[in-house]
């Protein structure tokens, strides 16, 4: 109960009718007495906050080390294995272009795109941390869709080919768009069906490749680094997709429906522009 001097209880006497005990707890120092109480237990609450988020963030870098220290690793060996390929691969660009002019020979074509797939396979090989210095110039997607359609063709005759293209031209880095055709087509054979299907779309400002595919584990997990839906690749070729088209100012999307794959490119923003 509660008064004008505080608060108060009232105790009855036993065996006395006429009196009782009343317990008065003055109001300021009940109110004194509370701020007391919070004011405790509010240091003890931040004290053991704290301490939990610097056990919680100690625990943290202690787990993600060992991690963070393989992923360096594998970077490291990538850099090196690409930099100890590319003197043996010039060579046999050479060689095999010498060999074009004094042969014409089916054979030498075959391992001219096998030595261009070598090639392929080395410039992925390249740390995705490597800083762009992206050139603007015209470039004609049609044809070099169509050059790196009959590379992967000619690979994987099985596949039926499909294409729609229209005459398209992109403001961008040659060396860089070619980089992103041919790790999304490359993508499109490897992972395809027995006697699957691969299906290219090409217009104005969208570029769409489709493949027929076993069902997809997370598609949401597509484009990260080392994310492998199969055994076969390391898991780089869609992550280096993504940070090349974030470079370019683009934005690309991965769909999954009723058996068909299907990565969607749009051509737009600050670094890469569309004209047809």
């Amino acid at each position: 109960m509660e008064d004008e001097k505080g608060l108060y209880i009232i105790i009855p006497i036993p065996d006395v009718e006429k009196d009782v005990f009343k317990i008065i707890y003055p109001k300021e120092k009940f109110q004194e007495d509370v701020k007391g109480i919070l004011y405790d237990y509010g240091l003890y609450f931040i004290g053991f906050t704290l301490v939990n988020l610097i056990l919680s963030l100690g625990l943290a870098l202690y787990a993600i080390t060992p991690l963070r220290r393989a992923v360096e690793l594998v970077s490291d060996v990538a850099r090196d294995i690409a930099h100890d390929m590319n003197t043996p691969i010039t060579s046999l660009i050479t060689n095999l272009k010498l060999l074009k002019k004094k042969y014409n020979d089916e054979s030498i074509d075959r391992m001219e795109i096998a030595v261009n797939q070598l090639r392929y396979l080395s410039k992925n090989l390249n740390p995705l941390t490597d800083e762009l210095l992206l050139k603007q110039e015209e470039v004609n997607l049609k044809k070099m869709v169509t050059e790196v359609l009959k590379d992967f063709s000619s690979m994987y005759p099985d596949i039926e080919v499909g294409t729609d293209l229209q005459d398209v031209k992109v403001l961008a880095d040659r060396r860089v768009v070619r980089r992103i055709l041919d790790n999304v087509i490359s993508n499109a054979f490897k992972h395809n069906l027995k006697n699957g299907k691969v299906r290219i779309l090409l217009r104005e400002g969208e570029l769409i490749v489709e493949n027929t595919s076993k069902p997809v584990r997370d598609i949401n997990k597509i484009f990260e680094r080392f994310y492998r839906e199969s055994q076969r690749g390391m898991g780089l070729g869609l992550a280096i997709v993504k940070r090349l088209i974030h470079e370019l100012g683009w934005k690309v999307k991965a769909e999954y429906k009723d058996r068909v794959f299907r990565i969607k490119i749009v051509f737009h923003g600050r670094k890469g522009n569309y004209r047809n």
